[in-house]
């Protein structure tokens, strides 16, 4: 199981979501789910552009915590495209 934080990614503003086995998403329309989902797969494969940071913010954050050692993984990108670990 992991933790994923997503701040200022397309819609999502800031959300919080555990993965454990199969994980359904919930929630209200333009609640960030799609946008979360976008900024997993972002992370893992290192594809951000400066499109997918939220309007009138300067960078997105992606923090992963896996569970079973306590590494923290961070992505952030701005708007300028450099993204970092």
């Amino acid at each position: 199981p992991f933790q994923c934080v997503v701040r200022n990614f397309l819609a999502a503003k800031e959300v919080k979501f555990t993965i454990r086995g199969f994980t359904i998403l919930k929630g209200e329309s333009s609640s960030g789910k799609s946008s979360s989902l976008k900024a997993l797969y972002a992370a893992c494969t290192n594809t951000f552009s400066p499109s997918q940071v939220r309007w009138h913010t300067d960078a997105a954050t992606i923090k992963i915590r896996f569970k079973d050692d306590e590494q923290i993984e961070e992505r952030r990108v701005g708007k300028e495209c450099r993204s970092r670990w």
